[in-house]
């Protein structure tokens, strides 16, 4: 999965995992507002900046914010 910092708020892009089982673990297990949800992207608030470390902490996840891609 990689994620990407808008100006306020972030995104998950996934091609494998399903998008729905990303957002219900967003919502239940960081406690993030889910702003939309689609084919393969997920656009949320953290609750705290701290989550967005704890998601980078589990591997799972691949920072692309400062690799120079846009959304």
């Amino acid at each position: 999965m990689l994620l990407y910092k808008a100006s306020n708020y972030y995104v998950i892009v996934s091609f494998t995992l399903s998008i729905k089982k990303i957002e219900v673990r967003l919502k239940d297990h960081y406690a993030c507002k889910i702003l939309e949800c689609n084919q393969d992207t997920v656009l949320f608030i953290p609750p705290k900046a701290e989550t967005i470390q704890q998601m980078l902490a589990s591997g799972k996840i691949q920072d692309c914010t400062n690799q120079n891609s846009k959304i």
